[in-house]
């Protein structure tokens, strides 16, 4: 077995750390949702690490990054919210403490892309500080409330006009995920974020995650097939959950921005489903990861030229 694959095998031990007993979960040396090996590898540790403290409500935990060296756009907004909703499900800030990556290049996009300030001990007073300090990382649960500041944030970094149809995108993915992503009554429709933009490639990056039903489920009614399957169909423009056509644009908006424009892509992560986008005249590319994300990863990669 090469030494990227993975053997679908994770054990957990238990430490004493900083003078208590934690379960440490160490993850891997790429951080990344979509890849076949390294998302696989991502989605079960944090799967287990949930598991672990909400569902069997287990002894605190130690988040260990020190292999960690190459941390991606989506692989850090999963973590996050991973161990955000750790944090907010056990209403206890210290309820995971996290060891930094060792190398060193890790180490420091791990400090100034803003990822630690997000993911250290705090619940929603840390979220709530986020958007004040104007974090790259953000978690909101209201589109009216929310909308506005990431999109000034987002033109804070921009020296050009933020494209229109990526506002809609955002606007739309914040609008499903209150009204379809989380169907119990009385849930935090929460989402969280991470944007930025790569002075070098001129693209800006925005990725947005929810930890609701998936998109899979939400058709499972409607459509039989893979979560792959599934979340194709719910990308093609009229197809809707409701049944109702009026209601039939939301994914198809989301996808708008990148379409006839092979310098734009969407990767969708939802259940074990993968969706990319990234050619108009290439065929979308479709696989199954060998672990299930609960809930929906949302990832635009735009093509901002020469004018940011």
């Amino acid at each position: 077995m090469r030494e990227d694959e993975w053997d679908g095998v994770r054990s957990f031990d238990s430490i004493e750390f900083q003078g208590e007993t934690r379960r440490k979960f160490t993850f891997e040396k790429k951080l990344c949702a979509y890849d076949k090996n390294a998302g696989s590898q991502l989605i079960s540790t944090i799967n287990e690490m949930e598991n672990h403290l909400i569902q069997n409500e287990g002894i605190p935990v130690v988040v260990d990054l020190s292999d960690v060296k190459k941390i991606t756009a989506c692989g850090a907004t999963v973590l996050f919210s991973s161990i955000s909703l750790c944090q907010l499900e056990t209403s206890n800030s210290f309820i995971i403490k996290v060891i930094p990556p060792t190398d060193s290049y890790a180490q420091s996009l791990f400090r100034r892309s803003g990822l630690w300030d997000a993911i250290r001990p705090g619940t929603l007073r840390k979220l709530d500080k986020l958007w004040d300090v104007k974090s790259n990382f953000q978690s909101g649960n209201d589109p009216d409330r929310h909308l506005d500041p990431t999109l000034e944030i987002l033109q804070e970094n921009l020296n050009c006009k933020f494209p229109d149809k990526l506002k809609e995108a955002i606007n739309e993915a914040y609008n499903n995920i209150v009204r379809h992503a989380y169907p119990k009554e009385g849930s935090d429709t929460r989402w969280w974020q991470y944007s930025y933009i790569n002075r070098e490639t001129n693209k800006l990056v925005f990725c947005i995650a929810d930890r609701g039903i998936g998109i899979p489920l939400s058709f499972k009614n409607i459509e039989q097939g893979s979560a792959t399957k599934l979340i194709s169909h719910a990308m093609i423009k009229g197809n809707t959950s409701t049944l109702k056509p009026y209601r039939g644009k939301g994914s198809w908006t989301m996808q708008k921005p990148v379409v006839k424009d092979i310098k734009h892509k969407l990767i969708i992560v939802s259940e074990n489903g993968v969706y990319k986008y990234v050619d108009p005249d290439k065929e979308l590319e479709l696989y199954s990861l060998g672990s299930s994300f609960k809930g929906t990863l949302l990832a635009w990669e735009f093509d901002i030229g020469n004018h940011s």
